[in-house]
């Protein structure tokens, strides 16, 4: 039996993964993990990071998985099974493929999630949504977190454990906002009130947020951070009660980060520049027979690369995939937004944006521009079905308001 364990963590940025945010896990980490301080994600927004992930294959069109593409879970010939807290990850964009059991968010079917669905991201319906919510009952409101989150997350981990699966993949959405007492659910912040929470997710959204409201919005991020590494740490103790836990090749890594004012954004905008506070991530990995542990590796990975290492861990042959992650050898990693296409390397990095501009630093090769050529801009939707950055004259003002999440 292969073990493969898969911990994602949705806004995640690399500078949090240490000692001081994840206390709990860290003496865990040091022993038995190798830290990837130089990992990169293939895109700006959930749905523009996971295909690289989950198939080695850079974001195209709406951001469905693409169907010829191997999964990680279809690398795995026995059980495997998900715990999916995104609804961007979704069986009609192919995140389903390969598993035994694949598990949506808790309480994604109750009235307040219908409700804000059908408001989409239109202004003053996502508003009037918000003065509903606060007007019901806790009780509902309970039933209707945006998400499920960490401590049911490692709940349903360590349950699923004793099915014995070959792949087990779960995705935590701590700490990405809204930011709540619902979400942060041990109540450890000396907090504004309810409603000054929501003020402050819509500032962030909007581009609008002050230095000091950013200053409370870090502090609120990394709150959720301290809450999942709580919960986060309690998963992993229970694996390692495991006899297969030696052999495991177990995976945490951030899908994107987020950005507190740097380079004029914040949040995660969909169709902004893939600036390094949104695309490089934090990668701690647990290799099988625990090599390479307490060790931290500055080379820069990609995305692709875990995919390769799954790969390679179950025997799966792959063509045109990603590195092993310990291969130290040169990359040009591709990171999409919906209007911008950066590819880095060691030397630099050069962004094309769908307006024909472009941005450069360091060495910029020929090879770096015929990549950003090659590859296509993508055109990934909400939750509302608008495509926001398709449209090459969008203004700066209208990208910074351009989010996927309000």
């Amino acid at each position: 039996m292969t073990q493969t364990v898969l911990l994602s963590i949705d806004a995640l940025r690399a500078d949090r993964l240490s000692a001081s945010h994840f206390s709990q896990c860290w003496k865990l980490f040091e022993e038995e993990f190798c830290i990837f301080r130089n990992a990169y994600s293939h895109g700006t927004a959930t749905p523009l990071a996971f295909p690289g992930l989950i198939t080695g294959r850079t974001p195209k069109g709406d951001g469905s998985l693409e169907k010829d593409a191997i999964t990680l879970a279809e690398m795995h010939e026995g059980k495997s099974l998900a715990r999916i807290n995104n609804p961007h990850l979704n069986a009609d964009r192919g995140y389903n493929r390969g598993f035994t059991e694949f598990k949506d968010a808790e309480g994604q079917g109750g009235a307040v999630q219908r409700l804000k669905e059908k408001l989409g991201n239109s202004e003053t319906l996502r508003r009037t949504y918000h003065r509903v919510r606060r007007v019901l009952p806790n009780e509902v409101i309970a039933a209707d977190l945006p998400y499920t989150p960490a401590e049911r997350i490692s709940e349903w981990v360590v349950d699923a454990l004793s099915d014995h699966p070959d792949f087990l993949w779960a995705h935590y959405m701590d700490p990405h906002t809204p930011h709540t007492r619902d979400t942060i659910t041990d109540r450890e912040l000396t907090a504004p009130h309810e409603k000054d929470y929501q003020t402050l997710t819509d500032r962030f959204h909007d581009g609008t947020a002050t230095e000091k409201e950013l200053g409370i919005l870090r502090d609120l991020y990394d709150a959720h951070i301290r809450y999942l590494d709580r919960h986060l740490s309690r998963a992993l103790t229970a694996m390692q009660s495991h006899n297969w836990w030696e052999e495991a090749l177990v995976i945490i890594v951030g899908d994107h980060g987020e950005a507190f004012g740097e380079h004029g954004q914040m949040a995660h905008e969909w169709d902004g520049d893939p600036i390094d506070e949104i695309v490089r991530t934090p990668l701690a990995v647990k290799f099988p027979g625990n090599t390479d542990t307490s060790k931290r590796r500055d080379h820069l990975v990609a995305h692709r690369d875990i995919h390769a290492e799954v790969a390679a861990h179950t025997n799966t042959t792959l063509a045109n995939t990603g590195r092993s992650l310990r291969d130290d050898s040169p990359r040009l990693i591709v990171s999409k937004s919906n209007s911008a296409i950066r590819v880095t390397t060691e030397d630099g990095w050069l962004i094309r944006r769908r307006d024909k501009s472009e941005d450069t630093n360091g060495t910029v090769t020929k090879e770096m521009r015929d990549t950003a050529t090659a590859e296509s801009f993508p055109r990934v939707p909400l939750l509302s079905g608008d495509v926001v950055g398709e449209n090459a004259d969008d203004t700066v003002e209208d990208r910074l308001e351009a989010l996927g999440y309000r």
